[in-house]
C-alpha cells in the first residue's frame, strides 16, 4: 500500500471506532437518562403523597385553631371529607392511606382515647402501654379497611426506628422518612413486605416555646427554643407494592431493578425485580429526609453491544474492501507496467532476432563453405562430392527446421553436440574428447544450447581447433541441480584475442542469460581457448 492508502485505511478505521464508541456512550447515556427518569418518577409520586400529608397537616391546624378545643373530632370529619374527594391521589398502589398520631400524655389520655372511640368504635385502645410519659398513638387513619383497622391506636413512640423518625421530623420540622419497618396493618399477611413511614409535624402555634422540657418536651430536641409538637401527620407505605406500581409501565427493556435504602455499601436491599448485568446504572432517590439507591441494568444488549459491534464490523469490512481494491489496483497497474517492459523486451528480442538472422545468414554462407571445403578434400570426384555434400546440406535443414517447430518432446545433451558436430563435418574420431552424464533438454533449453554449439563449432571452423589446426575437447557435468559444459580448444595455430567481442559473442551471451538464466566464462592461455557455461537444471532442462 501507499502512503497515501495507508493514511486512507487508518482514517477509516479511526472513524469506526469513533463511530462505535459514540453509539456504544449515546446509549449509555440514554439509559441513564431513563433511570434518572425513574428516579425522578419515584421522587415526584413521594413528593406528591408529602404534599397532601402537609394538606392534612394545615386542614388539622386550622380547625383546631377555629374549634379552641382540644378535641379533635371536628378536625377528624373535616379531613376525612378531605381524603375523600382527593381519594385517587391520597390513595394509591402501595399506599397504605393516611394518619395521624396525637402526642399524648398521662393528663390527657383520657381525652384522647374517647376521640378514637367516638369515630372509631368503643372496642379503640390504645397500644401498647406507654412506657414514658409521652406517647404518639393513632387516632385517626383513612380509610379505615380491615388492615387499617389493626394499626389504630399503636403508639409510635414505642417503637424505636419510628422514634427516631419523629424526633428527626421534631427537631427539623420539615418531613422525614423512617428506615425499613415491618407495617402494623401487614404483620399477620402471608407474605409480609417492607415498608417505611412518611412524617410532618403538626405544630402547636397557641402553646408557649420550650426547650428540653415542658408538657409535649421531647428528650432529643436541641436546646434552642421549639413549639411543642401537636401531632404528625404520617403515611404507611410498602415499598414493594409502591415501586412496582410505579415502575410498572417503563419495566419493558429493563433487565433488573434493585433498591436499597441507603446510599452506602451496607445499605439493606429492600426491593429485587429481573437479574443485573454488567454496565448497571446507579441512581438516588430522594425521600424526605432520606436517600436510597436505585440500581438498573437494561436488556437492550443490541443497542449497547450489538449495534456498535455491528458498526465496527461494518467499518472494518470497508476498510478491508479498500485494501482489498488498493491491492487489485495495484496489481493492475503492475500487469500493466510488466507487459510494458515485456513489450519493450520483446522489441528488444526482436532487433536481436533480425540482427542474428542476418549473423546466421552470414555464418550459414561460411559453414556451408567450410562444408563444402572439407568435403572437397574428403572426395575423391566430382560426383561423389555432389553426393556427400547433398546428403549433409540436408542434414543440416533438417535438423535445424526440427528445432524450430520442437518436433521432439526432449533432446540429449550429448546427441545435440554430436549432431552439431557431425553437421560440422567434424571427423567421427573427435567424438572420444566430448562426455558427460545424461541429460535431457526441454524445447527452450534444447534451442539455446543448439545455437550456442552451433556458434562455437562456427568459430571454431573459421578461427579455432576445427579449422584444421588444433584440438577441441567438450565435456558436461551436473552437481547441486547446476549443469556446466566446458568447451575447450588447444593447440591452436595462435593465441586467441578476447579484447574485441563479435556479435556472435553477444548472441551468445544473450542466449545463456536470458532462456537459460545461466552464466559462462571465457580464457584464454598459450594457444589456447577456454569457454565454461553454467546454467541450472531446471523445467526446460532436465536430467
Amino acid at each position: 500500500m501507499t502512503f497515501v492508502s495507508r493514511l486512507v485505511w487508518i482514517a477509516i478505521l479511526l472513524g469506526t471506532l469513533a463511530a462505535a464508541s459514540a453509539n456504544y456512550y449515546f446509549s449509555q447515556a440514554n439509559e441513564a437518562e431513563q433511570v434518572d427518569r425513574l428516579s425522578a418518577l419515584v421522587s415526584s409520586r413521594l413528593n406528591d403523597q408529602l404534599t397532601i400529608l402537609e394538606g392534612v397537616s394545615a386542614l388539622y391546624l386550622t380547625h383546631k385553631l377555629l374549634s379552641k378545643t382540644d378535641n379533635n373530632a371536628l378536625s377528624d370529619s373535616y379531613i376525612r371529607e378531605y381524603l375523600a374527594k382527593i381519594h385517587t391521589h391520597a390513595q394509591s398502589t402501595g399506599i397504605q392511606g393516611i394518619g395521624i398520631i396525637t402526642a399524648t400524655t398521662p393528663e390527657n389520655q383520657a381525652s384522647r382515647l374517647a376521640s378514637i372511640r367516638a369515630n372509631y368504635g368503643p372496642d379503640a385502645h390504645i397500644w401498647p402501654s406507654p412506657i414514658a410519659n409521652l406517647a404518639y398513638p393513632i387516632t385517626f387513619i383513612e380509610p379505615y379497611d380491615m388492615a387499617n383497622s389493626r394499626a389504630l391506636g399503636f403508639d409510635m413512640y414505642s417503637e424505636a426506628i419510628r422514634r427516631r423518625a419523629i424526633q428527626r421530623a421534631w427537631t427539623s420540622g420539615n418531613a422525614s422518612a423512617s428506615n425499613i419497618v415491618s407495617l402494623v396493618q401487614t404483620q399477620n399477611a402471608k407474605n409480609p413486605q417492607p415498608g417505611f413511614l412518611l412524617f410532618i409535624p403538626v405544630r402547636d402555634s397557641t402553646a408557649t416555646p420550650t426547650s428540653r422540657s415542658g408538657r409535649n418536651g421531647n428528650p432529643s430536641s436541641p436546646s434552642f427554643p421549639k413549639k411543642p409538637v401537636e401531632a404528625f401527620v404520617y403515611a404507611p407505605i410498602l415499598v414493594h407494592d409502591l415501586i412496582s406500581a410505579m415502575l410498572a409501565p417503563s419495566l419493558s427493556g429493563i433487565a433488573g431493578v434493585r433498591v436499597y435504602a441507603g446510599t452506602d455499601d451496607k445499605a439493606p436491599l429492600i426491593y429485587e425485580r429481573g437479574h443485573m448485568t454488567w454496565g448497571s446504572h446507579h441512581t438516588t432517590i430522594r425521600i424526605a429526609d432520606r436517600e436510597w439507591k436505585m440500581v438498573v441494568s437494561y436488556q437492550e444488549k443490541f443497542n449497547r453491544y450489538g449495534r456498535p459491534i455491528i458498526i465496527f464490523i461494518f467499518g472494518t469490512a470497508i476498510a478491508l474492501l479498500f485494501t482489498r481494491l488498493n491491492k487489485g489496483q495495484r496489481r493492475r497497474i503492475d500487469a500493466y507496467r510488466a507487459l510494458a517492459e515485456e513489450k519493450a523486451r520483446h522489441a528488444e528480442d526482436r532487433e536481436l532476432i533480425i540482427g542474428e538472422m542476418a549473423h546466421r545468414l552470414k555464418n550459414a554462407f561460411a559453414r556451408i563453405g567450410a562444408l563444402a571445403r572439407i568435403t572437397i578434400r574428403e572426395s575423391a570426384n566430382l560426383a561423389e562430392f555432389e553426393t556427400r555434400f547433398d546428403g549433409r546440406l540436408r542434414a543440416l535443414a533438417d535438423t535445424k527446421q526440427m528445432m524450430i517447430v520442437g518436433g521432439v518432446a526432449s533432446f540429449d545433451l550429448a546427441h545435440l553436440i554430436h549432431r552439431e558436430m557431425e553437421l560440422a563435418g567434424v571427423a567421427a574420431h573427435a567424438s572420444d574428447e566430448i562426455s558427460g552424464p545424461p541429460i535431457h533438454l526441454g524445447d527452450e533449453g534444447a534451442q539455446a544450447i543448439a545455437l550456442i554449439i552451433h556458434e562455437l563449432v562456427t568459430n571454431s571452423i573459421k578461427y579455432g581447433a576445427l579449422s584444421g589446426t588444433g584440438h577441441l575437447a567438450i565435456h558436461w557435468t551436473l552437481e547441486n541441480r547446476q549443469i556446466q559444459l566446458s568447451w575447450i580448444e588447444s593447440n591452436l595455430a595462435s593465441t586467441p584475442n578476447l579484447d574485441h567481442e563479435s556479435f556472435g559473442t553477444h548472441f551468445i551471451r544473450s542466449l545463456i542469460q536470458r532462456q537459460l538464466r545461466g552464466d559462462w566464462q571465457r580464457s584464454t592461455q598459450e594457444r589456447r581457448l577456454n569457454v565454461i557455461i553454467t546454467w541450472p537444471d531446471n523445467v526446460e532442462t532436465t536430467a
